[in-house]
């Protein structure tokens, strides 16, 4: 489950993504590579906030969660919020991904940085309509 915000509204859909374009009412084309920088910006922010033997590459075969992942519950938490944010700030749409329970399941998509750069590249298009 996703949630989006939209004029306010709050909306939300198990196993699907559902969105709206801009609420300045302009379609959004995102890129894998805007989706990729946003990411990649997230790690950094979130790099600053770890010790620096924690901290993470953002490759796209990092592992982020699962047996062999690198960060902590609370950090993989504290990394969707900033990717939340930076999709706000640069793509304008809202997504509440911390409701999806699958997101966090270690064969999810916070496998790797890849795998989560395609599934925040599904949901936003899916936002996009």
């Amino acid at each position: 489950m996703v949630r989006v915000s939209s004029g306010g509204a709050l909306r939300e859909v198990a196993g699907s993504f559902i969105g709206t374009a801009r609420e300045d009412g302009n379609d959004v084309s995102t890129t894998p590579e805007t989706i990729r920088d946003i990411v990649h910006s997230a790690i950094a922010a979130l790099n600053e906030e770890l010790s620096e033997g924690e901290r993470i590459e953002p490759r796209g075969t990092t592992r982020l969660i699962g047996p062999r992942g690198n960060l902590s519950s609370l950090q993989v938490v504290n990394l969707v919020i900033h990717v939340e944010d930076g999709i706000a700030e640069r793509v304008g749409v809202q997504l509440d991904l911390t409701v999806d329970e699958g997101l966090f399941k270690p064969e999810g998509p916070l496998q790797t940085v890849d795998t989560f750069i395609g599934y925040l590249t599904r949901a936003i298009s899916v936002a996009n309509g």
